[in-house]
């Protein structure tokens, strides 16, 4: 809802001290994933206390039949893009449940997927001539979700080419707690 989507990006983005790829501000909801220890860091302080908002955004996914009844997640990332940010192609840790659920907000984006990492054209551009690796990409209009499982998080390399316009996603996540 509008108001769900207020409180959640509402609060005022941080430059993150773990980030890998260019983004203008990350905020951290539950726990903070350290990228380079490759491990969810539960220390208070370093994220906020994960929202009752999530979590009905949970239920209402579980409701619609598109989460499995067992999934529940206990961190989020709200990242903030300026027009020209990307994300690198990478594979999710193993470290999370198997489900992850990415909001894309504000403005339509591109994600792009390949079993093998594709060859970098120039900073911010990927591309494979293999047909036997092909790229494929999806479209993400404002306010959709992209609901990600098994291969397509853990093998196959995603990615999102440099963005068009400003926008902000949101990462739904079970962490491993210690």
């Amino acid at each position: 809802s509008p108001e769900q989507q207020q409180v959640l990006l509402g609060a005022r983005p941080n430059h993150d001290r773990t980030m890998q790829d260019q983004r203008t501000g990350s905020l951290c909801y539950g726990a903070l994933y350290d990228y380079f220890a490759r491990r969810a860091d539960f220390t208070p302080g370093w994220s906020l206390p994960f929202p009752d908002e999530l979590k009905e955004t949970e239920r209402a996914l579980k409701g619609m039949s598109l989460l499995r009844p067992d999934t529940y997640f206990n961190t989020a990332l709200v990242n903030v893009y300026d027009t020209g940010d990307i994300i690198t192609p990478h594979t999710d840790s193993s470290d999370f449940g198997d489900e992850i659920v990415a909001v894309s907000f504000k403005s339509e984006q591109t994600i792009c997927f390949a079993l093998r990492t594709p060859r970098t054209i120039r900073p911010g551009k990927w591309e494979t001539n293999d047909p036997r690796n092909p790229v494929t990409s999806i479209r993400l209009p404002p306010n959709s979700a992209l609901i990600m499982t098994g291969p397509s998080r853990t093998h196959y390399k995603h990615w999102v080419p440099p963005t068009e316009a400003p926008r902000i996603s949101l990462t739904l996540r079970q962490a491993r707690e210690p």
